[in-house]
């Protein structure tokens, strides 16, 4: 079994090695001090810094600071590629594209086609991610070579198509560009930005020797670990990473002692992105998996399928947009296209965390309906419920309802899209409880069953259902649960 996840590792780093850009891109305005302040911020509390980044940006609008304000559609990249928020991202950099365009500053114009190369990474549309890449390295290509900030931007194209190789398997691929990465990084010429971009490309290239070469994994990390540990670079997490990546190599080596411990301070740290923490739980389940703690992998079982429903779910709300993406339109193949869908159905189940209001449900519904069609004409199948329906997710509904979940619904509607529509044909005065109430009585529960999930008495349950007779017009000669599960 692979250490590593698809999704690397060094994903951390990467995240935060974006914003080194403006170390190099410094706005000419008073600006400027909060602009760097709001940098810092990125580093411990995202959330906050995120939200004065909108005023910030604001500010430099009004008095046209056009770096800052390049700098600061930039950080909104940053955010939503550090939240996972792929359609979100794919919005952002479009945006930081345009203006970039518009005012022919062709180093932030990189950056967005890096950042839409993440975007279409993290979604498996690796074609696109690497045409993204090439047009980065296009513009990058008629820059001043000496300008140190062309470098760096050139470095985090190289680095993150090493990620792609990685996922697609090709180490040797992914070896040779992080390589690349470390030879753009070694021609910074500022100490401290040096040190910074090499403890990254470092542990970058020990994450991808981890599959290779376990002599070159600590080679490399501990070159990373030497260069973290100067004074230099006081305050930049990397201890997180470098135990993560420590916790692997002693995996590796079948040191399944020294691998939890070193997994457990990098839990205790703590991930501020979700990828991470999916790739944490995976390897702590690893390594319970060998030495038998049932009640540990059971513990950390639960927290990589939380984790995996924002993921997946971020993962599926963006496809609504890709899919009309007039730049992915037509420029793959009928293969990677159904091979995306299937991977998007297949991970349904997870979908409901990430929909938490009516207009996120709607958007769902209208990508599904998308999906839906696609499939309809490449493959000769029953409905997308069939497919769907299987036990486990069957299971999976089953659970979210008796926790009485507030979620239960919208995990319930990507699993049978018609179902509301259908009820509110009958009766479009139907309310949301009665629509629930129907969905309860879809996954065959008992009137018992109903009555401890919402705690009422039974009686009230069968007054409930005879309500709902009436209501939906379902004769008294039919069986109510056969009614809702008829085709």
């Amino acid at each position: 079994m692979k250490v590593m996840n698809k999704q690397s590792l060094w994903y951390l780093f990467l995240i935060l090695s974006i914003f080194l850009f403006s170390f190099q891109i410094n706005p000419d305005s008073h600006l400027k001090e909060k602009l760097e302040y709001n940098e810092r911020l990125y580093e411990t509390n995202p959330e906050k810094a995120y939200q004065e980044s909108k005023l910030l940006l604001e500010q430099a609008i009004q008095e046209k600071d056009v770096q800052t304000e390049l700098a600061l559609y930039e950080r909104h990249c940053l955010y939503f590629s550090l939240k996972l928020e792929i359609k979100n991202l794919i919005v952002a950099a479009k945006k930081l594209k345009k203006v970039a365009v518009d005012y022919k500053d062709i180093r932030y114009e990189a950056v967005a086609h890096v950042y839409l190369s993440q975007a279409y990474m993290d979604n498996k549309l690796y074609e696109n991610a690497i045409a993204q890449y090439e047009n980065a390295l296009k513009i990058l290509s008629k820059a001043d070579s000496n300008d140190p900030s062309i470098n760096i931007i050139r470095a985090h194209a190289h680095t993150y198509i090493s990620n792609l190789y990685v996922e697609l398997g090709d180490y040797e691929k992914a070896i040779e560009k992080s390589k690349l990465a470390l030879k753009e990084d070694l021609k910074t010429e500022d100490g401290y930005k040096k040190n910074r971009v090499l403890c990254n490309g470092y542990s970058n290239l020990a994450g991808i020797y981890i599959e290779v070469n376990l002599d070159s994994a600590e080679y490399y990390l501990q070159k990373s670990i030497e260069l973290a540990s100067s004074d230099d670079l006081k305050g930049f997490n990397t201890y997180l990473l470098h135990n993560h990546i420590f916790g692997d190599i002693f995996y590796k080596r079948n040191n399944l002692e020294k691998a939890l411990v070193n997994y457990r301070i990098a839990e205790k740290i703590g991930y501020s992105d979700p990828m991470n923490n999916q790739m944490l739980y995976k390897a702590f389940i690893r390594v319970y998996e060998k030495t038998g703690d049932t009640q540990n992998i059971k513990i950390y079982k639960q927290k990589l399928k939380d984790i995996q429903l924002a993921i997946y779910g971020e993962k599926y709300e963006s496809m609504h947009q890709i899919l009309e993406d007039k730049e992915t339109t037509g420029k793959y193949s009928s293969f990677l296209i159904i091979s995306f869908i299937s991977t998007i159905i297949l991970s349904l189940s997870f979908v409901y965390l990430s929909y938490r209001n009516k207009k996120k449900n709607n958007l769902l519904i209208q990508t599904e309906e998308k999906l839906k069609e696609y499939i309809i004409q490449h493959e000769e199948s029953t409905s997308t419920e069939e497919k769907i329906l299987d036990k486990q997710i069957y299971d999976e509904l089953s659970d979210i309802a008796v926790n009485n979940n507030q979620m239960f619904m919208a995990a319930f509607n990507n699993v049978f899209p018609n179902f509301t529509n259908r009820l509110l044909k009958i009766n479009s005065d139907l309310a949301q409880t009665e629509i629930e109430f129907s969905a309860y009585l879809k996954l065959n529960f008992s009137s018992k069953e109903i009555a401890q999930i919402k705690s009422i008495q039974p009686r009230s349950v069968q007054n409930k259902k005879h309500r709902l007779r009436k209501r939906l017009n379902i004769p008294q000669n039919i069986d109510i649960y056969h009614w809702f599960n008829q085709d």
